[in-house]
């Protein structure tokens, strides 16, 4: 039992710190912090800023030559894809279809960079954006958007925003966007904040705050390169309600430009305030203004079902209220539109499992694991942890209460094959002997060498027998019952057992007079006499005669000594009397007798025959 309580342990131990490196995993919490550094560039040329509707730009930000450099670092052969919101290796095409090369702060090759980037954003927080200190900077990515081929997806990422302020806590405050190629060299592949297209000229940086929804459009040819940063800082609840004016803002400001914008523009217009709306509604969510956020969602859904994250957000803000199956049903059409979406699946399989269709639950989180989703992947490692746990507990309790053998000790397994009195002849122990230490020594039939004491006004003796070590539990249990009834003054009384998962307790009257043949040999030098044999033999005749009267299986006669005190004499054991067929008399089945005090003749079996 002790093997698969440890293999069920080591299995749920395992499961848990899976669970904790894929969610560390994905996360690079390297950072770069502007007091580790040398000191930073000087002053920027204030003239050089420009403020737009939802961004702060700086011309020529960085010089061709710089720009061209930092193309020649990353190097294709380090680029690395980047798909999906969900961290590195989830792809999501719906998303975002991007490469991407990640520079590390303790790189020194662009620590140029990070002081240049960090000079934008607190310079441009100063004057326009005021969104409190700003601490330190993520890593740095340099992203490249490509033209598809043969039908491919064109790179591009679809509305967003990189911080959802609510709660007081560390987060991101600003984005920042360095154009690194010139804009003759592609097409399409603008990032648009709000609705407003940032500028494309070679080395120009754009500032934003964080919580404002933006994109960058497909790119429809050549490659648009970019170096991406984001400053981090502590976020208030002021932040979501500037947050919401902004959104509510831009997409005032879209359906305002719809009615007079040229016909080509309409479509693009049109996008962005349904990703605008579809921000917006998150914004909502995330700060818990449920269904205004379920009205915001809804809407577009209903303008566009396929637009990434509606449908799956809908679902939550409707659980949020208590619409169980309107969630369900949600992402069921979210199901039916997108198959492949192990966000989707993931949050269908929560919902089925909260709602008790536990098959279906099941089949949707396996799906999404198949997908590769992560918090799929940790619920999945989650329930095995759980149903590993209530295995073991199953399983021990099952083992324990069918008495599974522990495994014994080499001395418990010599004193076993030594000693006869762990037999099934000899289950019950009931005598005592109290040693120098207060504990209570082995007796002739104790399995166990030692006991506590009870200490209480009255002492007894407390005696602890190994379950596993009994061969037929129901006989020992009779005498227990039989014992119990046993009431006389030269008999050892059980007051009460009590057991455990282990062990069987009995509590019985304590015996400190020691051994008879102790008191003879000690009482010899200065006479034992016939009186006080007589005293004797009269006692342990009187609780024969009182068992034989009651016919226990077996018994422990004790002397009282003239100062009060009890002593164990000897066991008394009576077995089943058979008839002999020869003779009208009934012999004993065996012999139970004390060796100590025992005649030669008994020994060596030259007991004359019965009559």
């Amino acid at each position: 039992m002790a093997s698969h309580r440890h293999l069920y342990w080591w299995m749920c131990v395992g499961c848990v710190v899976l669970s904790v490196v894929l969610t560390a995993f994905p996360a690079n919490r390297w950072s770069w912090h502007p007091q580790e550094n040398s000191e930073e560039s000087g002053s920027m040329d204030v003239n050089s800023i420009n403020k737009g509707s939802f961004t702060v730009a700086v011309s020529a930000a960085f010089s061709e030559a710089e720009c061209e450099e930092l193309l020649r670092l990353a190097g294709p052969g380090e680029e690395a894809l980047v798909s999906g919101n969900q961290g590195p290796g989830y792809f999501k095409e719906e998303v975002r279809v991007a490469k991407m090369y990640t520079v590390n702060p303790d790189d020194a090759r662009f620590q140029w960079v990070f002081k240049r980037l960090w000079q934008i954003a607190t310079e441009t927080n100063r004057l326009h954006w005021k969104l409190g200190r700003l601490k330190f900077m993520e890593p740095l990515n340099l992203v490249s958007y490509t033209a598809a081929e043969d039908g491919d997806v064109n790179g591009h990422y679809d509305w967003h925003a990189d911080l959802m302020p609510g709660a007081e806590s560390e987060g991101r405050l600003l984005s920042l966007s360095v154009q690194l190629s010139r804009g003759s060299d592609y097409q399409g592949g603008a990032l648009v904040v709000g609705t407003e297209e940032s500028s494309r000229g070679l080395g120009d940086a754009v500032t934003f705050p964080s919580y404002m929804a933006h994109c960058v459009l497909p790119v429809s040819k050549g490659v648009r390169h970019a170096l991406v940063a984001w400053v981090r800082g502590r976020v208030n609840s002021d932040l979501a309600d500037a947050a919401q004016a902004a959104h509510r803002r831009a997409i005032a400001d879209g359906s305002k430009s719809l009615k007079i914008e040229r016909p080509a523009k309409r479509a693009q217009l049109a996008q962005a305030a349904l990703g605008l709306q579809r921000i917006y509604g998150n914004h909502l969510l995330h700060i818990g203004r449920h269904r205004e956020a379920a009205d915001m969602l809804r809407a577009v859904a209903q303008q566009d079902p396929y637009s990434p994250g509606a449908l799956n957000n809908l679902a939550v803000a409707e659980y949020q209220q208590g619409k169980l199956h309107a969630a369900i049903d949600a992402l069921l059409y979210a199901v039916s539109l997108r198959p492949n979406d192990g966000e989707v699946r993931a949050n269908l399989g929560r919902f089925f499992f909260l709602d008790g269709r536990l098959p279906l639950g099941t089949y949707h989180l396996a799906t999404a694991v198949t997908l590769w989703h992560r918090s799929a992947i940790m619920l999945s490692l989650f329930c095995m942890t759980a149903y590993c746990s209530v295995c073991s507990a199953f399983w021990c309790c099952c083992l324990t209460a069918l008495g599974w053998p522990k495994p014994r000790s080499c001395d418990d397994q010599e004193e076993a094959s030594t000693d006869p009195d762990t037999s099934e002849d000899h289950e019950l122990a009931t005598a005592n002997v109290q040693d120098k230490k207060g504990r209570l020594g082995k007796s002739e039939l104790s399995a166990e060498p030692y006991g506590p004491r009870h200490q209480a006004p009255s002492f007894e003796a407390v005696k602890a027998i190994d379950i596993g070590n009994m061969k037929n539990p129901t006989r020992f249990q009779r005498e227990i019952n039989i014992a119990q009834k046993l009431d006389h003054p030269n008999v050892v009384r059980l007051y009460e057992t009590f057991r455990d998962a282990r062990k069987i307790y009995l509590v019985m009257e304590l015996c400190t007079g020691g051994e008879l043949f102790d008191r003879i040999v000690d009482e010899a030098p200065s006479g034992f006499d016939e009186a006080h044999a007589a005293k004797y033999i009269r006692q342990i005749l009187s609780a024969i005669c009182y068992l034989h009267a009651h016919r226990p299986p077996r018994g422990v006669v004790k002397s009282t000594d003239w100062n009060g005190s009890s002593r164990s004499l000897s066991v008394f054991k009576k077995k089943k009397i058979a008839s002999n067929k020869k003779c009208q008399c009934r012999v004993l089945g065996s012999l139970c007798l004390t060796m100590v005090v025992c005649k030669p003749c008994v020994l060596k079996a030259t007991v004359a025959s019965p009559p």
